[in-house]
C-alpha cells in the first residue's frame, strides 16, 4: 500500500532553520565548553566550584577522552 506524499509549503525546503540568535548561542556555548576542556588549568572550575576538585577533574577526564594535551 502506497502512503500519498505530503506536499511542502510553498517556498519552503523541508529544512528547519535555526533563528540567528539560537545558532549564536549555541557558538558560544560551544566555545565556551571547548575552552574549559582544552585551555582550562583550574582557574574557571576553582571559580565555579568552591572545593576546586569536581568540575576541575570532570573537566580534565575530558582532556583525556578528546586526547587534548594536558600533562
Amino acid at each position: 500500500m502506497d502512503v500519498p506524499a505530503v506536499p511542502a509549503a510553498a517556498g519552503t525546503t523541508g529544512v528547519t532553520q535555526l533563528p540567528v540568535w539560537m545558532l549564536a548561542a549555541l557558538l558560544a556555548l560551544t566555545a565556551t565548553v571547548v575552552w574549559l576542556v582544552a585551555f582550562d588549568n583550574g582557574q574557571a572550575s576553582a571559580a565555579l566550584d568552591h572545593t576546586g576538585t569536581f568540575l576541575h577533574e570532570f573537566f580534565h577526564d575530558g582532556r583525556h577522552l578528546s586526547g587534548a594535551p594536558c600533562h
